[in-house]
């Protein structure tokens, strides 16, 4: 690789995550989210959806992990009956 190449990669890669913006915490939304504050707690998610479907993700990850995901997905077709 050249030296351009490497400058050119190094610069992207600063630039994208400086703090300015970065994706939405939704792992399932392709949106960038623009930092509101200096520690970036607020402005994690780009809608109110995406916050509801974190907390949702969130909560199944913790469910999964006590019960395996056999018994996550026997309760799950259950609840759905």
């Amino acid at each position: 690789m050249s030296r351009t190449g490497a400058r050119k990669r190094a610069s992207t890669a600063l630039t994208r995550f400086s703090g300015h913006s970065k994706p939405c915490a939704n792992p399932f939304c392709v949106v960038v989210v623009e930092i509101k504050s200096p520690k970036g707690k607020h402005g994690r998610y780009c809608s109110d959806r995406c916050r509801t479907d974190g907390y949702v993700l969130r909560r199944a990850k913790s469910m999964i992990a006590e019960v395996g995901i056999i018994e996550f997905n026997a309760r799950l077709i259950v609840f759905e009956q």
